[in-house]
């Protein structure tokens, strides 16, 4: 089975000049996305503080969430592999050339993903492994009611999620807008 990574780097410019199956390129600009929103749906997990707060966008693309949350006001980069998203970057974000089940290169106090259904079983060992004491909250989205994108690896249920929790001391909830946040035990 492929890796993220090879996923990743395999995903072809139409998956990012296609946002929602609309022709468009995703950018800070258009996206369905509120920062304000994104920060109301974890306040019972973290309190935002303007230019304090760190944020990691796991499989970044373009950096439009990036942007927009620097914009917002987090310390925000992301991660990504796919060489043309990478040189199609949305202007003064950070985004690093990095494998995101590798080391985190520090610690972040929200870390975002929507790309936990192209992991491999695996993938979220070594995912853990390496990072399960660099984050404060991981916040992803998952379509666990399937969806059609052709570089899906994997169909977990939340079920699975809350037990690849469990092994790792995190606790899966449902926070609103649709994310998921996985919460450190010693935390609650």
């Amino acid at each position: 089975m492929r890796s993220s990574a090879e996923v990743a780097k395999s995903m072809k410019p139409d998956f990012y000049l296609n946002y929602y199956d609309k022709g468009v390129a995703l950018t800070s600009e258009n996206a369905y996305w509120n920062s304000e929103d994104f920060t109301r749906a974890l306040s019972p997990f973290h309190k935002f503080k303007k230019g304090e707060t760190s944020f990691l966008d796991l499989g970044a693309g373009t950096g439009a969430i990036v942007k927009l949350m620097q914009d917002y006001g987090y310390l925000a980069k992301g991660y990504e592999v796919n060489e043309w998203a990478l040189q199609n970057l949305e202007h003064g974000v950070e985004v690093i050339e990095r494998d995101i089940t590798e080391k985190f290169d520090g610690y972040y106090d929200v870390v975002y993903s929507n790309a936990f259904m192209y992991f491999n079983p695996s993938e979220f060992d070594k995912f853990f492994e390496n990072n399960r004491d660099n984050f404060g909250v991981l916040v992803f989205v998952y379509p666990f009611d399937g969806n059609d994108d052709e570089y899906r690896v994997n169909a977990m249920t939340k079920y699975e999620f809350a037990e690849i929790g469990e092994r790792y001391g995190l606790v899966l909830y449902e926070a609103v807008n649709k994310f998921w946040v996985f919460v450190k035990e010693e935390a609650l």
